[in-house]
């Protein structure tokens, strides 16, 4: 998965012995030290280009080895691209941007606290991370009242035939509350259309991210004990202010829940009011109104996301339970 690819470098020592046969030796001396130099420096550049960021992959590979069925490598592998996701108050990254990043430069970058990511980053970290590590191929679903307004993005993943939900900036995945099992897409959406939320579980393990906050101390604690006020966290619970070396000089270790964003008036509360006033009662309703269906530029899906489009554009015509 690491190919080594030769630097510019590595070719210009390749031609270094055939040009010493055409000149005196102390000149082909003057020259060769500065290409042997560039040769060493170029390779250092490469090989330690993005070490957190291959530590990562590498940590990520390890763990799915554990891993007894595909539902527990969905949940796993969601669980940990949950936990490497900084999140902020402002300044997220520009996902046009963030999407042409690799994949070891990506998690490089979270590890080192230098992205803050918005949900649709954070839902291409897991595409790249399931189409590096499994057979299956995932696409991003947005959805909500509009591109520019309350909209959200999960991951679809195809598993042999059943189209799983992965939420990565909030770390669950949909199972079927009855049988424990992973929950085909379509099924949560024909569910969602009867009403019976009850059917669905959003499984979830233990994990914490790092909420990067650019601000001074003071308002930092401010903001800490909003959340703390409208999640109803216990004083001596409410996560600790860390410094940071990244991008901001401090950072908050948190599990945002969609149960808790939920509650924040610079979160969910929003959505809440709107979908209340489209008369449902959860904000698990809200992928029943699609926006879009894409898939990652590095993998050639985009018929098969937008075959998906039009069905979830279908199958939500008639939304209401």
């Amino acid at each position: 998965m690491y190919k080594k690819t030769p630097s510019r470098g590595a070719h210009v020592c390749m031609y270094v012995t055939p040009l010493c046969m055409h000149m005196p030796w102390w000149y082909a001396c003057l020259l060769i030290l500065p290409m042997l130099s560039a040769c060493h420096h170029n390779n250092d550049a490469y090989s330690l280009s993005y070490p957190k960021g291959k530590q990562y992959a590498t940590e990520i590979e390890t763990m799915l080895k554990t891993a007894k069925c595909a539902d527990d490598s969905l949940i796993l592998l969601t669980q940990a691209i949950s936990g490497y996701c900084d999140d902020g108050i402002n300044g997220h990254i520009d996902n046009g941007l963030w999407r042409k990043y690799s994949f070891e430069k990506k998690l490089h970058l979270c590890a080192t606290d230098s992205v803050k990511l918005l949900c649709s980053s954070s839902a291409d970290l897991l595409i790249d991370a399931i189409h590096n590590f499994t057979p299956w191929r995932a696409y991003a679903y947005s959805y909500g009242a509009g591109p520019n307004l309350l909209a959200h993005v999960c991951v679809l993943v195809d598993i042999r035939g059943k189209l799983a939900h992965a939420d990565p900036y909030f770390g669950h995945v949909m199972y079927d509350a009855a049988a424990d099992t992973l929950m085909d897409f379509y099924n949560e959406i024909e569910l969602l259309k009867q009403g019976w939320l009850g059917k669905l579980k959003r499984k979830q393990l233990n994990y914490s991210n790092d909420m990067l906050i650019c601000d001074d101390s003071v308002s930092i604690s401010g903001y800490v004990d909003d959340i703390g006020r409208a999640i109803g966290v216990q004083q001596d619970n409410i996560p600790a202010i860390e410094h940071s070396t990244g991008i901001c000089p401090y950072k908050v270790k948190i599990q945002m829940t969609m149960d808790k964003w939920a509650k924040l008036e610079r979160g969910g509360k929003p959505y809440i009011e709107w979908l209340s006033y489209k008369g449902y009662k959860s904000i698990d309703y809200l992928v029943l109104f699609p926006i879009d269906v894409y898939s990652s530029p590095s993998y050639m899906g985009e018929t098969f996301a937008q075959y998906l489009k039009r069905t979830l554009l279908m199958l939500t015509q008639q939304k209401r339970p």
